[in-house]
């Protein structure tokens, strides 16, 4: 299993930008299996954000996710 951890300061996270409402839905377009959580919302707090992200039914609102995904065979 391959990692890939994209953090704001490295200089190639700029590429993992993108404009997607639903990351699950976009990556199963694509054969991959994929479950998102925000940072803040249970299971994903760790204390460290105080910052509330808009709830993800708000449309082309500012989202952060983190993303776990699978390639499907």
């Amino acid at each position: 299993m391959n990692t890939i951890i994209c953090n704001g300061s490295d200089n190639w996270a700029k590429y993992w930008r993108s404009s997607c409402d639903h990351p699950e839905d976009f990556l199963g377009a694509y054969g991959w299996k994929a479950s998102a959580i925000q940072p803040g919302e249970e299971g994903a707090n760790y204390g460290r954000f105080t910052y509330q992200f808009p709830a993800r039914n708000v449309p082309d609102a500012p989202h952060i996710f983190f993303v776990i995904a699978v390639k499907e065979n």
